[in-house]
């Protein structure tokens, strides 16, 4: 039978957890379906697993196994040229879903021929449910509605998208970085014209850091530099369409939000040395480059404290 929808899901080393994400998807209600599992250059038993939920629902798990470690961005990319069906989502290795999120998800999408359906989530290191896109950011979108979402954000893996509108607007995830969900949801969401939600608690999300696709070595400075990468992406987006430089107020506080972060991260892997230093000023020079606006940016004070603002002020004066 045709598929409906294809959920993605990318495997590094998962070997203690990708048995219980694939037994909540192989369990969905929603018969037509099809789970793209792509093994990120596994070292442990991960593929062994996935070959052995491939023997027993052939009709339904497909692997794609990628020799070269692509992170997490760039095997949901493999998955996303392999997908089929009106709708793809995405499931992280280490969560679990609802047997009924997709059938939900899929039936709401279809009523209005909707682009992104979000749901609720469950956060299992805090203990809250929470949903990103609420009532009054659904339905047809607007520019106040679009500016509210862009701030408010979300995440990738709780809804599904339309696989038409992902091709049609270049929608895609950055290979070998992390960080790469960020601006492919600022896309989606800068793009969408109709977002819908469903609100019951479908998504189960793990924060396990061992279960990242790519992991971050703070010794080499990836940190710093995914988020630098980050920055560039975000700024980016205005050369995409000339009409989202109706959201450049919200691109800027997100860029500025970021710029923040990575000199917090510079001053905390090892003190103002002359190395972090020019770390800085790499990021400021890119920050200059992007953002015409300054910290009187609205959305600032919501973000980041006085303190914040006042020490990237500072950077910002010095000659270095």
């Amino acid at each position: 039978m045709p598929v409906k929808v294809s959920v993605i899901v990318p495997v590094h080393n998962s070997q203690n957890t990708i048995a219980g994400c694939l037994d909540s998807l192989v369990n969905q209600t929603l018969q037509e379906i099809r789970i793209i599992a792509v093994n990120d250059a596994s070292t442990d038993q991960s593929l062994n697993i996935l070959e052995q939920y491939a023997l027993q629902y052939p009709d339904k798990l497909r692997i794609i196994n990628s020799g070269d470690n692509l992170g997490a961005g760039g095997a949901r990319n493999l998955g996303i040229k392999e997908a089929e069906g009106e709708y793809i989502g995405f499931v992280d290795s280490d969560d679990m879903v609802d047997v009924h999120m997709f059938e939900k998800l899929y039936q709401k999408a279809v009523e209005e021929d909707y682009d992104m359906v979000d749901t609720a989530f469950y956060n299992t290191e805090t203990g809250k449910a929470v949903i990103s896109v609420d009532d009054i950011y659904t339905g047809v979108m607007t520019p106040d509605k679009r500016k509210k979402l862009i701030i408010v954000g979300g995440y990738i893996w709780s809804r599904i998208y339309k696989r038409d509108f992902l091709e049609k607007n270049g929608i895609c995830f950055r290979p070998g970085v992390k960080l790469e969900d960020a601006d492919f949801l600022i896309k989606a969401n800068l793009a969408a014209g109709r977002i819908a939600n469903v609100k019951e608690v479908l998504y189960v999300y793990n924060n396990t850091k061992t279960s990242a696709s790519w992991s971050v070595n703070k010794a080499d400075d990836k940190e710093f530099y995914n988020i630098v990468e980050l920055i560039k992406a975000v700024g980016g987006i205005f050369s995409v369409n000339p009409e989202y430089e109706n959201y450049r107020t919200e691109l800027e506080a997100i860029i500025l939000r970021l710029y923040g972060t990575a000199v917090q991260c510079c001053i905390k892997e090892g003190g103002v040395s002359a190395e972090n230093l020019m770390k800085i000023k790499e990021a400021r020079n890119i920050k200059k480059d992007i953002v015409k606006g300054g910290y009187d940016n609205p959305y600032i004070g919501q973000s980041m404290g006085n303190d914040v603002t006042e020490l990237l002020k500072y950077i910002d004066g010095l000659e270095i």
